[in-house]
């Protein structure tokens, strides 16, 4: 790439070149490579749009790391998924951007939710045993017993007001025990074995995603679609044609409900039609390959 980007940049700025002012430049501006790199402008910069933008992130992540641990591939839609967290700012900025993660999760719905206590999200610590010793020295010894009685509601009352009264006389800080959060297994099976759930603290707010792993015949039906759109497509690049090029798109299969459905859904993909193959179309076709469709493989492969 490094022999073509000067040329592709080139190429970019001549292109906008015609719709910036002569006047806004204050050197040579022929070519894009006379011209210094512009400096950071804040006032043009939105830290809230910035902010709802890595944590949209941070979701997707988190929902792709999920599909993959429980080898559910992207291409075949699911139900719902649930976010939890304790942040009411952090579910607002992601629900203002609902529709990325939907349709970059392959998710129908996304539901959120402040209640951690209905989802099973506990915390724990972890005490950094070196930099305690250090500081309180002969007091570690009281200090073990109390930090391994604390409960899941002092823990989180501990990272919300930034440190704790444990022992008199000491008070404990977030740089003295590592705090994180899980979700109690108990909880989760009693949402049902087909939800899937996954946890990011990486950035000292707790994350917590659900999501619904199980596909029914509607879900399956669809991921079929999708998975013939694709093939599709590569019929399509096969036959050497552009994006605009329009072309009739024939079909000869064993007719089914099942099967009606899939080309329907592939239909409302292609925004076209599809015409039941006859002989004389066969001798015509510019692309064709023959698929065999299964619900019953239905993830991870048609």
């Amino acid at each position: 790439m490094t022999c073509f980007v000067p040329f592709v940049t080139e190429h970019f700025y001549q292109e906008m070149r015609a719709f910036i002012p002569e006047d806004h430049f204050k050197q040579d501006s022929r070519s894009v490579h006379f011209l210094p790199f512009p400096e950071e402008n804040d006032k043009v910069s939105n830290p809230a749009i910035e902010r709802a933008v890595a944590r949209m992130q941070r979701v997707i992540v988190l929902g792709r790391v999920l599909r993959e641990k429980n080898e559910v591939v992207t291409k075949q839609p699911l139900r719902k998924m649930i976010l939890v967290s304790n942040d009411q700012e952090f579910l607002s900025d992601v629900e203002s951007l609902s529709s990325y993660i939907l349709e970059e999760l392959n998710v129908r719905e996304l539901e959120v939710s402040s209640d951690e206590t209905k989802y099973g999200v506990k915390y724990t610590g972890a005490p950094d045993w070196k930099t305690l010793g250090t500081k309180y020295k002969k007091s570690v010894q009281q200090l073990k017993p109390a930090l391994k009685a604390l409960a899941s509601d002092r823990y989180k009352q501990f990272m919300q007001e930034g440190g704790i009264d444990i022992v008199e006389g000491i008070r404990l800080g977030l740089e003295d025990v590592k705090i994180s959060q899980y979700v109690d297994e108990i909880i989760l099976k009693e949402m049902g074995t087909h939800w899937g759930s996954g946890t990011d603290s990486s950035q000292g707010e707790g994350v917590h995603l659900f999501m619904d792993l199980h596909q029914d015949a509607a879900l399956k039906i669809d991921g079929a679609a999708r998975e013939l759109y694709g093939r599709i497509q590569k019929l399509r690049k096969h036959a050497g044609l552009n994006i605009l090029e329009r072309v009739e798109y024939y079909y000869d299969c064993t007719t089914n409900e099942e099967m009606n459905e899939i080309i329907k859904g592939t239909e409302a993909l292609t925004k076209q039609p599809f015409v039941k193959c006859v002989p004389e179309t066969k001798d015509k076709a510019i692309s064709s390959e023959e698929i065999q469709v299964s619900l019953f493989f239905l993830p991870p492969c048609l």
